[in-house]
């Protein structure tokens, strides 16, 4: 912020939603010591989720009866003109950013607690003293927003645990969310920009083998896989380790169990790297690769 210029980033809060809270403008608001609503926070959001595009929010729109006829029109269109505060592919850029807090951050409880599969980014927030907790998330078709705390900020929650977004207002969030997608409300095949599958990582270790298991486990974490993690005993006394979206996949069975030498023939025919089955560059060097929607795969350091 400081190479940037303070009232510069004052100024695009501002045009992307913190239309009402006063921004001051010293260092420190880099840090949020700035106080602002949960509306403007959404809103910001939801700038960033719209490809860098600001709509004014709207409370009520209209209200119909049961049969559809209009009770109450305001007269606000949903479809009022957006304005650019900001560049399509910054926003795609800080979109991607929030993935990672989704999958591998502070905002893991979406899958690890609520078994969210969908595209989502988002952050939590944590205030000094546990005083307010936030989360905020955002799908292609809906940014969810959640503040916990008190309007005393004597009040605060009664430990660091309890005290970060990630533990009290990510709940409201993630259990919000999983009705939604539960009720057909939100689809969860909708995409941002950019979208990469997280790439399904499956691998079998000896049942008595505790530390190859914890590898597996690594692996997975490492690669980004929410750790929604399926265990199952194999008849020849192997454990089958995969996240939850690979549960529906079809186990190795005895006949297709593979010798340690065949396994590593077949990783190296892959390009991967026999022991950590990491992707490898021509001359052996690793590199992260991702499945994509449609079969390919993209890779990068």
């Amino acid at each position: 912020m400081q190479d940037a210029g303070v009232k510069q980033v004052v100024r695009l809060a501002q045009a992307m939603g913190v239309r009402h809270s006063p921004l001051v403008p010293v260092p420190s608001l880099a840090l949020g010591t700035s106080p602002v609503t949960l509306l403007e926070m959404s809103s910001v959001y939801a700038t960033i989720a719209h490809g860098g595009l600001y709509r004014q929010p709207v409370v009520i729109q209209r209200i119909l009866g049961r049969d559809g006829e209009v009770l109450l029109d305001t007269g606000v269109s949903e479809r009022s003109a957006p304005s650019r505060v900001m560049n399509k592919q910054t926003a795609e850029d800080l979109i991607d950013m929030l993935r990672g807090a989704v999958r591998q951050g502070t905002g893991r409880g979406l899958g690890d607690r609520f078994g969210l599969r969908a595209d989502l980014a988002g952050k939590t927030g944590t205030t000094q003293d546990n005083t307010d907790g936030w989360f905020i998330a955002m799908h292609p078709q809906l940014v969810t927003g959640a503040w916990v705390g008190f309007n005393d900020t004597r009040v605060s929650m009664r430990s660091n645990y309890w005290g970060q977004g990630g533990h009290n207002a990510l709940l409201l969030v993630g259990d919000f969310l999983r009705q939604s997608f539960d009720e057909k409300l939100l689809d969860s095949g909708q995409t941002f920009p950019g979208y990469r599958r997280a790439p399904v990582l499956t691998q079998r270790a000896p049942q008595e083998d505790e530390a190859a298991q914890q590898n597996v486990l690594a692996d997975m974490e490492e690669g980004g896989v929410p750790l929604q993690i399926v265990r199952e005993r194999l008849p020849n006394g192997t454990i089958y380790i995969g996240d939850r979206e690979s549960a529906s996949l079809p186990r190795p069975s005895r006949s297709t169990q593979r010798t340690p030498e065949e396994m590593a023939e077949i990783m190296l025919s892959l390009g991967r790297d026999p022991d950590t089955g990491v992707l490898l560059e021509p001359e052996g060097q690793a590199i992260g690769a991702s499945a994509l929607p449609n079969g390919s795969q993209a890779t990068g350091r």
